[in-house]
């Protein structure tokens, strides 16, 4: 057996001692056992590392209008544009041929 591998046989846990550990935790350099250590980025992190990225990772508040109200106003804007246009154009096809009328004067 190497030199490397009987190292790694003698790791034991940071938080149980008497566990075997599987896992270095990149942040903080400790060895951990399966129980302690937690897959986060593709990498193993132990909880208070992990604490420590969530706390970094907090999201920024957005700043101006959120993109869901301008796509519901363009939407809207977009709609009523449509139905005034179509109404133009019965109101102008109603003027020059009667025809076209879809109610009647008495």
């Amino acid at each position: 057996m190497s030199a490397a591998m009987s190292d790694l046989a003698r790791q034991q846990c940071f938080n149980h001692p008497g566990r075997e550990a599987i896992v270095r935790c990149p942040s903080c350099r400790r060895d951990y056992c399966r129980e302690c250590v937690t897959e986060h980025d593709d990498r193993y992190l132990c909880s208070a590392c992990l604490r420590l990225a969530a706390t970094k990772e907090e999201r920024k508040p957005r700043a101006g209008v959120p993109v869901g109200a301008l796509m519901a106003l363009t939407g809207l804007l977009s709609a009523w544009l449509v139905y005034y246009a179509a109404a133009q154009y019965l109101v102008l096809k109603s003027e020059a041929e009667p025809s076209y009328r879809v109610w009647h004067a008495r």
